[in-house]
């Protein structure tokens, strides 16, 4: 199974590749990259349910903007310890303001992975 990747910029117009994760429910950046994230720093004691096999207890949190594919927006990233995701940057659903959805852009997308983001409203996510 292949993962969806792509990038996102911060403000500073620094852009950094990041995994899509379609079970995922927040966003995750590791401690090695989230002091060169501008931003509110929240700390708030939040455990993480689901990463790996086990459960991680994350305390600081980083409410910023980001731009994806040309939509901006407002998130908050979960600063996890680095050895506990794979990617620098995991990007999950949303939530009720909005979710990003990846589809195929044509059949036979097999060899290549073929995606694209569509922005959609919902208060189902």
């Amino acid at each position: 199974m292949k993962s969806a990747t792509d990038y996102l910029e911060i403000e500073s117009g620094e852009k950094f590749s990041f995994c899509f994760d379609s079970g995922a429910q927040c966003f995750l950046v590791k401690e090695s990259l989230a002091e060169r994230f501008p931003g509110k720093r929240l700390h708030a004691l939040v455990t993480l349910l689901g990463i790996g096999s086990f459960n991680v207890n994350c305390n600081v949190q980083i409410l910023t903007d980001v731009t994806i594919q040309g939509y901006s927006m407002q998130v908050l990233f979960h600063v996890v310890p680095d050895e506990c995701i794979p990617e620098t940057i995991m990007v999950g659903r949303v939530g009720k303001v909005f979710c990003l959805l990846w589809i195929p852009l044509h059949k036979g997308c097999s060899d290549v992975l073929c995606l694209m983001w569509i922005l959609v409203s919902s208060n189902e996510y």
